[in-house]
């Protein structure tokens, strides 16, 4: 009897867990194909889209995408401009398409925005865009021809209407050197730009190095009921020729205009010593990519608590905080999970190298692998790679790897989230994980 109860719980369980059809799995029990939800097709003729690798982005069960338009930048290229188009999460109808450019032979690569309500900011260059999430409409743009030129579109962040960049004034005035500084903007409106913080920093060595001086990356928060920014700078050291730089940081007060702390070392004089992406701030601690390390500082003092180094960087892909874990994908081809508090490793698994952002949704963390062109997903408790999904689109066209963004939509009304991914062809939903 006992044994024919066993025997009924066993069929349960594996019906339980039973393929669904369409799925395909590797050798190792790593899925490798699955029936999508619904697919969008997101080309136009021969051209992909492409040109967008941004946070996911989503507003009222919509997710900002990319699409091709057809028109070629350069005349001859193959190349399509991009696009931005929003997509329903849940059907994939396309609710609107932009492409409300300034300039006729502008391009896109756009790597960073922010929002705020139902509103989206990014920078292309020395232009700057608004669009209406709910209509796709371009609430505002700006040619910033006299004020400052934006050295990488991905450099922003904002709190409230408030949003603040780090870019180099055209007009320099009586200075020799192009230095960075801090800009802030409002999302609700084109006005000027204004500077809010200028690290003031010897000169003996600038113009040696190609690597930009000043403030570089930054995120705002809001401390003991005022607005404050934690701001990371860039100082050519000695021996600037070789391009040996340190980087620091400091806390700026934007209430008060004046600096709670600065010069607390993010990384020694070193080849190449730079931050790569904004911070996380998370309680009252702030985790930095510095270079090859991962350092986490207290964001009253600036006191280091930890620091993680690795064999390479982190240049293409920020780190993320989940489950009280850090997690970061490193060029050393490894996703590594570290302890929040002590910077221990929880553990690492084999990944794609270069990649998408990571995407955090319900215990999984989803990306897409730059270096092979699969969508992956990896159970955040210990790092078991899940999904290593082929893009179904490679049997028509052999270009048509997973790419560019990826979005995560939370699990609603009992329904399990959804990941949207980008072929260049089509955008595919698939159920997630949980």
């Amino acid at each position: 009897m006992v044994r024919r109860i066993l025997y009924w719980v066993l069929v349960a369980g594996c019906l339980s867990c039973k393929e669904k059809p369409g799925d395909e799995f590797y050798p190792d029990g790593v899925l490798l194909s699955k029936e999508p939800a619904w697919k969008t097709q997101v080309s136009v003729n021969s051209f992909l889209a492409q040109g967008i690798d941004i946070p996911p982005t989503l507003y009222n069960d919509g997710a900002v995408m990319a699409c091709a338009t057809g028109f070629e930048p350069v005349a001859g290229s193959g190349l399509s401009r991009p696009g931005l188009l929003m997509l329903d999460v849940l059907t994939g109808k396309v609710r609107w398409k932009w492409d409300d450019y300034m300039y006729d032979r502008e391009s896109l690569f756009l790597t960073g925005r922010y929002t705020f309500n139902d509103r989206m900011v990014f920078h292309n260059g020395p232009r700057t865009y608004c669009i209406n999430l709910s209509t796709g409409k371009t609430e505002w743009k700006k040619w910033k021809a006299d004020s400052v030129n934006t050295l990488n579109p991905g450099l922003i962040s904002g709190i409230g209407h408030r949003y603040f960049f780090s870019a180099i004034a055209i007009k320099r005035g009586d200075e020799d050197y192009p230095l960075n500084k801090l800009y802030e903007g409002n999302i609700l409106n084109a006005v000027r730009e204004v500077e809010v913080v200028n690290p003031q920093l010897p000169k003996e060595y600038f113009g040696v190095t190609p690597i930009p001086a000043g403030a570089t990356f930054f995120c705002p928060t809001v401390l003991d009921g005022d607005t404050v920014i934690a701001v990371a700078y860039q100082v050519p050291a000695a021996d600037a020729q070789y391009n040996v730089i340190k980087s620091a940081f400091g806390l700026y007060n934007l209430n008060k205009k004046e600096w709670i702390y600065k010069d607390r070392m993010l990384l020694e004089p070193q080849r190449g010593g730079v931050v790569d992406w904004c911070p996380v701030i998370y309680g009252e601690k702030i985790y930095w990519n510095a270079n090859r390390d991962i350092v986490c500082n207290d964001l009253r003092t600036g006191r280091e608590i930890w620091r993680k180094a690795f064999r390479q960087d982190f240049l293409f892909t920020p780190l993320i905080i989940a489950e009280n874990k850090v997690i970061a994908n490193n060029e050393d081809t490894w996703l590594y999970a570290l302890d929040i508090n002590t910077g221990a490793e929880l553990w690492k698994t084999s990944s794609a190298g270069t990649s998408s952002h990571l995407v955090y949704l319900d215990g999984y963390v989803y990306y897409i692998g730059g270096g092979d062109g699969f969508l992956h997903a990896v159970d955040i408790s210990n790092g078991k790679t899940v999904w290593r999904l082929r893009s179904p689109d490679l049997k028509a066209d052999s270009r048509a790897h997973f790419s560019g963004g990826i979005s995560g939509v939370p699990a609603k009304n009992g329904k399990k989230g959804r990941i949207l991914a980008g072929t260049g062809r089509h955008v595919y939903s698939y159920e997630a994980i949980r």
